[in-house]
């Protein structure tokens, strides 16, 4: 199964998810969670095959606990299986590219009273709202 776990995927984005089922699957309920499996939105019903193209829903922060569920029906409605994805993965509205962790900054000794500069840069992907700063 596709997520399985680990993952960074953007908001907004199209993302494939895959499983495989036993061959009595006809029909698939999809659902996802923000918050480790505590509470499951619906994403797809009766979906059929073994693939689904996810719509990234919009953030207003990162999600980093998110899930993927799925519950396989038989041709007669009933639930024979269900499946989560292995680990949790992260939907990402906005990351830090430059100052992320780590970095020293140091001043120049030849020019001790010198302002230092440090460029910040981020990436964001899209919202619901345009980012304006």
């Amino acid at each position: 199964m596709t997520p399985v776990g680990g993952e960074v995927i953007p908001t907004g984005t199209e993302y494939v998810i895959n499983w495989n089922a036993p061959p009595d699957a006809e029909t698939f309920n999809l659902y996802y969670s923000t918050d480790n499996g505590a509470r499951w939105h619906s994403l797809a019903y009766r979906v059929t095959g073994n693939s689904y193209v996810w719509q990234v829903p919009f953030s207003k922060t990162n999600r980093y606990r998110s899930m993927v569920k799925i519950a396989a029906y038989n041709g007669a409605g009933k639930r024979i299986g269900t499946a989560v994805t292995g680990g949790t993965f992260t939907i990402e509205v906005a990351r830090l590219t430059s100052f992320n962790g780590g970095e020293a900054l140091t001043l120049s000794s030849a020019s001790p009273a010198a302002a230092a500069f440090a460029e910040i840069a981020w990436v964001t992907h899209e919202t619901a709202s345009p980012v304006e700063s």
